[in-house]
């Protein structure tokens, strides 16, 4: 059965493969994934398939090809890198983890950022993000939080990152809150969760997503 997301069908064959990647969805509150077509086929609106409606948006200069997003950020002048996706105003952001492919590191660059109302974000410099300070894994695995294990350019890799207390705000995925130091990258898949999810759960996650990526 086809389903609707806001008059949207998206296809059987669609559905069939969303329920085969089972990722965990206690307190999932947002999923985007760029695999089901139909889920980013529309303009700028990139679509929620947690049934929570949080559709986000996508900024700036972008393209959609293998099952990705391209974000493109690659002026040396940070202040011109402004293509990210813009999520909605969420509850008790707590644990963000996303798929992605980093074509470049030219200048500052952020990986997300609800400075909003949580009052930091995590990106490339060597000052603190203390809220981001929860917990990072690299592929399924705990690593040391620093933007060092973070950055890895040229391979498909997943990040899962837990903060250190929940937030509730918009978030910016891939730039600055001031929608600019973006990172040059590519996006296939974004979930964010309302709790901390155990280390079970993130290597969960990572192994049922893993296979499209060639890992």
């Amino acid at each position: 059965m086809p389903l609707n997301i806001d008059s949207y069908l998206i296809q059987e064959r669609d559905v069939r493969m969303y329920e085969q990647n089972s990722v965990i969805r206690s307190g999932l509150v947002l999923h985007l994934d760029a695999s089901i077509f139909n889920t980013v086929a529309y303009g700028t609106t990139w679509f929620d398939l947690s049934g929570n409606g949080n559709h986000s948006t996508i900024n700036g200069s972008s393209s959609y090809s293998n099952d990705s997003i391209r974000l493109i950020n690659n002026s040396t002048d940070q202040l011109l890198n402004t293509s990210h996706i813009q999520c909605p105003t969420i509850t008790n952001i707590t644990t963000v983890m996303c798929w992605h492919y980093i074509h470049s590191t030219l200048t500052s660059r952020y990986f997300l950022d609800s400075r909003t109302g949580m009052g930091d974000g995590y990106y490339w410099s060597g000052n603190s993000f203390p809220d981001w300070q929860g917990g990072l894994y690299i592929n399924g695995s705990p690593v040391t939080n620093n933007w060092t294990n973070f950055e890895r350019v040229g391979e498909w890799y997943n990040v899962t990152l837990i903060a250190s207390s929940p937030n509730t705000d918009d978030i910016n995925i891939y730039s600055r809150f001031s929608d600019n130091e973006g990172l040059d990258v590519s996006s296939s898949v974004i979930m964010i969760y309302n709790r901390v999810l155990t280390a079970a759960e993130i290597a969960h996650n990572y192994n049922v997503t893993k296979g499209r990526f060639g890992l």
